[in-house]
């Protein structure tokens, strides 16, 4: 919620630009805190929203392409683009047009985001209303935005001219460039996903299901090539990189990347796409490492400071771009997590109170879980439960104890007949 009410901010102050004209970098600059700030409340609710499926659905993940999950999503993009090209701007006076088109699909996507969770247009266990009469307050203020947002940009166009051209392909307004197309292909591809059933039905009657499988096929490539981008972009040079530059700033990151999928390959990894996506997440980090190194080590040298004294001062005096590179970091391990997919280790067996099962740990742990027995409790209104069945299991990872776990699945009285699952969940540091 934080996250789709701060964007409003950006959002009026692109509007105030467009109507008295004073179109330069003013706006960008007083209202990136509040881009910043919606920008890190969307991002921690998705996490925190991921966390929240993988524990209380029960279906054992973290995202499942949900309508909903995907409208969070679909404002998440448009701004991430956006906190990359006011870069542009402020630096080259480049991509006007492009920094009011996405403050104003932003700010449209959160008021949709909302529309769909509230609307009761779209089936999914995230919204909370079936009343259709919102659908369309909704949907005729999403079209007075687009309307008033559309005229105004034609109307200031001769003013939202860029001051400079991209020079080359290879620079770094390209990468920049480049960037916020994948991302605006990422947004195009799931908004398309969500909507497809609703427009099929509306249009022929018939419903179809647009799952998973269509939105990983689609942003597989997507996410690789927007990884790969994140390395380059910060530290690819101006205007035009030269040979020196780029075999200075990649050579090494680049023999760091394939020596990794080189190595998971010899240790018997042979998914290729995970492969791919562990060697260029090897690739950015090694870039994001190299550029704190050289960067201490230069202050260090200028100002006479030890090494943790200059790593400070380095990022207090340029929090803009450290910090820029931290969340490149916490995106790389985010990429790491879903290259590790093709090793997730599924079992299902049915056991008798006593009977016990083994399951092989991808780590190569061994894991045997005895089915202890089975307690319920039957109605009682004062916790609105209908009935609560609570399966006891004792699990030992390599023959060590490591306790009893509880899994139960609960019915409540209210809302009707609603079934939950809770699941029994440990965790170590690499599992």
């Amino acid at each position: 919620y934080l996250g789709f009410t701060a964007f409003t901010i950006p959002f009026a102050f692109a509007i105030a630009a467009l109507l008295n004209g004073r179109l330069d970098s003013r706006w960008i600059q007083l209202t990136r805190k509040w881009t910043l700030l919606s920008w890190f409340f969307l991002a921690n609710g998705i996490i925190f929203g991921m966390r929240w499926a993988y524990e209380e659905l029960g279906w054992g993940g973290y995202w499942f392409w949900d309508p909903v999950e995907n409208a969070s999503l679909l404002p998440w993009l448009t701004a991430t683009a956006f906190l990359h090209s006011i870069q542009i701007q402020e630096n080259r006076g480049m991509l006007k047009i492009w920094n009011m088109g996405l403050v104003i699909l932003t700010f449209l996507l959160t008021i949709f985001a909302t529309f769909l969770t509230r609307s009761g247009l779209i089936e999914s266990v995230h919204t909370f209303a079936t009343e259709l009469k919102i659908a369309f307050i909704f949907l005729g203020f999403m079209a007075s935005i687009l309307i008033v947002g559309l005229v105004l940009v034609l109307y200031r166009l001769p003013s939202l001219k860029s001051e400079n051209q991209i020079e080359s392909f290879v620079s770094r307004e390209a990468a920049f460039v480049f960037n916020n197309l994948i991302l605006l292909g990422a947004t195009f591809a799931v908004m398309w996903g969500t909507l497809l059933p609703l427009i099929s039905e509306g249009f022929t009657g018939q419903e179809i299901a647009v799952g998973p499988p269509f939105f990983n096929r689609v942003n597989l490539p997507i996410g690789l090539a927007l990884l790969a981008l994140m390395g380059i972009g910060p530290v690819i040079a101006w205007r035009r990189a030269s040979k020196r530059n780029l075999k200075k700033n990649f050579l090494w990151p680049l023999a760091v990347g394939v020596l990794t999928a080189a190595a998971l390959w010899i240790a018997g990894a042979r998914h290729g796409m995970a492969l791919l996506t562990f060697g260029i997440s090897a690739f950015v980090m090694t870039i994001i490492v190299v550029e704190f190194w050289k960067g201490t080590r230069a202050r260090a040298r200028i100002e006479g400071e030890g090494v943790a004294k200059a790593f400070y001062h380095l990022i207090a005096r340029n929090r803009r771009r450290w910090g820029g590179y931290i969340v490149h970091v916490g995106v790389v391990l985010i990429f790491t997590a879903f290259a590790a997919a093709p090793w997730y280790g599924e079992f299902l067996q049915t056991l008798e109170p006593g009977e016990t099962m083994i399951a092989e740990s991808p780590l190569g742990h061994t894991y045997e879980m005895t089915y202890e027995g089975m307690s319920t409790n039957v109605r009682d209104p004062d916790k609105n439960l209908q009935w609560q069945a609570v399966a006891l299991v004792s699990v030992r990872r390599d023959g060590e104890p490591l306790g009893t776990f509880t899994t139960e699945k609960r019915r409540y009285i209210r809302p009707e007949a609603q079934i939950v699952t809770e699941v029994g969940i440990k965790q170590f540091p690499m599992e």
